[in-house]
């Protein structure tokens, strides 16, 4: 390798390709809490949550208001969430960033022995 100073259109396309692989590939780490959000609104996990148990009632008229009440509930913790939803949502953000960062260590020793070119191509 030569030790001749980088160009400045070249500088600039590192950054404008470094920039653009840190938008594409990192939403799973900068875009959660949003993702998070969405996940909640939709329901997912949410048979996690406890919604209160309807007790036996005497009348059809009080089972019905109960069961409007329960429908009500469990929409409302839906879009809550409850501490079990939230602690496998961070469950699966934990194995993600894991998962994306882990990588990082074996493209280190890569980089610092085969080349860049190589470690880009094996990363990507």
């Amino acid at each position: 390798m030569s030790s001749a100073p980088i160009g400045r259109t070249r500088r600039w396309c590192i950054f404008l390709v470094g920039l653009l692989e840190s938008v594409l590939f990192s939403g799973t780490i900068f875009g959660w809490a949003q993702l998070a959000h969405v996940l909640k609104e939709q329901g997912i996990f949410s048979h996690l949550c406890n919604v209160t148990d309807v007790a036996h009632v005497a009348s059809e008229a009080e089972a019905e208001a109960e069961a409007e009440a329960e429908a009500e509930a469990e929409a409302e913790a839906n879009f809550k969430g409850c501490a079990a939803q939230d602690e496998t949502f961070a469950l699966i953000y934990t194995i993600a960033c894991t998962v994306y960062s882990t990588p990082g260590i074996l493209l280190g020793y890569m980089l610092h022995h085969l080349g860049l070119g190589v470690t880009r191509v094996s990363g990507g």
